[in-house]
């Protein structure tokens, strides 16, 4: 959440990672907030009010692991990356879909919060791709990552009943409760039966809030919302807090996923069905 922090102090601090673990380190930037209160305790200057400069945050940051500021700039004579042999992947982060430009312009990968937002994936993956121009900020080939909620089981009804406790949890979110992850018997408990009966299955053109199922229908799944929204990588998100169920549920997506061997050629896609 790049609001709240210095260009030079994030760029600092992941630079440090990388030299400890070189080739290992990606740096995720995103401009969302976390609501008033964190945002104001976040906050060193609480008496203005805080300007939306994120694009030029992220264009200091790539200055300072590319030594790309204009030679006149008043912070070109820092050099961080001195001695310094690799520098952190950046990503854009994003849930809504209004950074997608930017990472494309400025030849960046995109991650969608897929689990935020699933509707708008596809038109926010889509204008990546459109807009993508490889620079020297980024690899020559575009990389999107699709950040699902994925749960599994061994069976189908299993697996569905799994997607209760995020449901539950988005609810008490949107209602204004405490955002404390629910157990599976208390979704059970207190999900209407509208809320349990809503889809997890992705049909060729919704992706839904929660994606379940087993090892073998995930995988399909997962072929498919890659093929279609020419996502490069998947990030798995659950909200499972019976650590039993939990492991389960990421070892058969781990099984899942690692299945998957080939994936539709993401260069030629059609418009995607939004």
């Amino acid at each position: 959440m790049l609001n709240h922090y210095s260009p030079f102090s994030v760029a600092e601090r992941f630079l440090q990672l990388e030299a400890l673990t070189p080739g290992r380190i990606d740096l995720g930037l995103g401009r969302a907030t976390t609501g008033p209160l964190i945002d104001a305790a976040l906050r060193r200057d609480r008496g203005t009010r805080s300007a939306d400069d994120y694009a030029s945050q992220v264009r200091e940051i790539l200055a300072y692991y590319h030594r790309a500021f204009e030679p006149d700039h008043p912070l070109s004579a820092i050099d961080i990356t001195d001695r310094i042999e690799t520098v952190p992947e950046v990503w854009i982060l994003g849930s809504s879909g209004s950074s997608a430009n930017l990472a494309g312009k400025l030849g960046l990968g995109y991650a969608f919060a897929g689990f935020i937002n699933p509707g708008s994936a596809f038109a926010a993956l889509d204008a990546h791709r459109k807009g993508f121009r490889p620079t020297a900020f980024g690899a020559a080939h575009r990389s999107t990552m699709l950040a699902l909620n994925i749960v599994a089981a061994d069976d189908e009804d299993t697996a569905h009943r799994l997607t209760w406790p995020a449901r539950l949890l988005w609810r008490r979110l949107s209602s204004g409760q405490a955002a404390i992850t629910p157990t599976l018997a208390e979704a059970e408990a207190e999900l209407a039966p509208s809320s349990k009966g809503q889809s997890s299955t992705f049909d060729g053109i919704t992706i839904p809030s929660q994606l379940a199922g087993t090892v073998g229908t995930l995988r399909s799944q997962l072929v498919h919302l890659a093929g279609a929204t020419g996502a490069t990588e998947i990030m798995v998100q659950d909200m499972l807090v019976d650590s039993e169920l939990r492991s389960r549920s990421r070892e058969l997506v781990a099984e899942a996923i690692s299945g998957i061997t080939t994936l539709p050629d993401q260069t030629d896609l059609t418009t995607p069905p939004y």
